[in-house]
This record gives C-alpha cells, sequence and structure tokens, in this order.
C-alpha cells in the first residue's frame, strides 16, 4: 500500500507537532512577559521613616517622641 504511515508522527508529522508546541510556547512565554505584573516599589510609612531618623541619630530622642505623638 502506497502513502500508508504505520506511524503517523514519525517524519514530517512530527516536525509539524514540534512546530506547533515551540510557536505555542513562544506565544505563551511573550504574553507572560508582556503582561506580568511589575513589582511596585513599596512606599514607607511617616513611623518608618522616623524611626530610621532616629536610628541614624539624625534626630533626637525628644524630638522622635514629638514627632511620634504627632503622627498617632
Amino acid at each position: 500500500m502506497m502513502g500508508y504511515a504505520p506511524w503517523p508522527l514519525l517524519g514530517f508529522g512530527l516536525l509539524h507537532l514540534l512546530f506547533w508546541i515551540a510557536l505555542l510556547a513562544l506565544l505563551v512565554w511573550g504574553f507572560n512577559l508582556l503582561f506580568r505584573r511589575r513589582a511596585q516599589p513599596v512606599e514607607e510609612s511617616a513611623l518608618e521613616i522616623l524611626q530610621r531618623r532616629f536610628a541614624r541619630g539624625e534626630i533626637t530622642e525628644a524630638e522622635y517622641t514629638q514627632a511620634k505623638k504627632a503622627l498617632s
């Protein structure tokens, strides 16, 4: 019988299948890259900034206590 392939995925059929799998994988990767959410920078709260300034010695304990009361 001419034209009968006992294993249809061998030869051209296998290459054809690999092509479509690769194309689909490329599309999924591209959409993932395109629509991935970017990490938003976390903004420090006023209290965290105040604590960091106090820890660095930029403000005194009295200034820290006064500012902390004002923020609360």
